[in-house]
């Protein structure tokens, strides 16, 4: 008896947690499906929206690139610029990219900067009519123009390919080896960062190289997070800045 309590207790404990994993993107902002209570979202299924959450990034068919299985359009902007003048690099000398079309922050820009349709994937079923469409724009609602692009101020990131006012991204951890082809500068002081983030997620390098790198997603988790803006950890008393740099 103590054996099949046991058991049920643990097929009810996984299920629960499949529930947990599964729910997580859903309650967030990036639940853009027609099914969504978010303000942005897709237009209903007899409107040609859709009620698939993962289509919005994501395809297990047809991608536009392997790595994610990358399902949406690229940003139209492909170099960035930090400020104006000579602003091109941080104040310890680390270079800013301004090529990042190899880097993972570049997807999340794709929408993030306003330049492309939310809904522009490359493949989606589309519920209404039963068919597959290749290069189709889902029809959205919200913060979105009549291009159903971003409009919302408080999500765009790069607006113009100007990334002015933004935390680096693309760029190496320090104490770590080159990252994208880019070295920490000379004039870092390695010892006012944490050796071994715990909560804020490096990136390998996109180019194949050994270092690690800082990308959108180090400090925002894309499928769910209990903090705001979807941060890998709390922003109460800088908890976030503080798990990289010490100070």
């Amino acid at each position: 008896m103590k054996k099949i309590s046991f058991a049920v207790s643990m097929l009810a404990l996984l299920v629960g947690l499949t529930v947990i994993a599964n729910a997580a993107i859903t309650t967030t902002k990036h639940n853009l499906s027609a099914s969504s209570t978010n303000y942005t979202r897709s237009q209903a299924t007899t409107s040609g929206g859709t009620s698939q959450v993962c289509v919005f990034c994501h395809t297990p068919h047809h991608a536009l690139d392997q790595r994610f299985i990358w399902n949406h359009a690229a940003s139209i902007n492909t170099t960035w610029i930090w400020g104006t003048g000579s602003a091109t690099g941080t104040s310890g000398g680390t270079v800013l990219p301004t090529n990042p079309a190899n880097l993972p922050s570049f997807k999340c820009i794709a929408c993030h900067d306003g330049s492309v349709a939310i809904g522009q994937v490359n493949e989606v079923f589309n519920e209404s009519t039963g068919v597959v469409n290749s290069n189709y724009s889902i029809p959205m609602q919200g913060d979105v123009n009549a291009s159903y692009q971003l409009t919302n101020t408080t999500y765009e990131v790069g607006v113009g390919g100007n990334m002015n006012g933004n935390h680096p991204i693309g760029i190496p951890y320090p104490g770590y080896s080159p990252y994208n082809g880019i070295s920490t500068g000379g004039g870092v002081n390695i010892s006012q960062f944490q050796a071994s983030p715990t909560k804020v997620l490096l990136f390998g390098d996109p180019n194949g190289g050994i270092g690690k790198g800082i990308e959108c997603g180090s400090c925002h988790a894309v499928h769910g997070s209990v903090n705001p803006l979807l941060l890998r950890d709390a922003i109460t008393s800088s908890q976030l800045c503080l798990d990289c740099h010490i100070k």
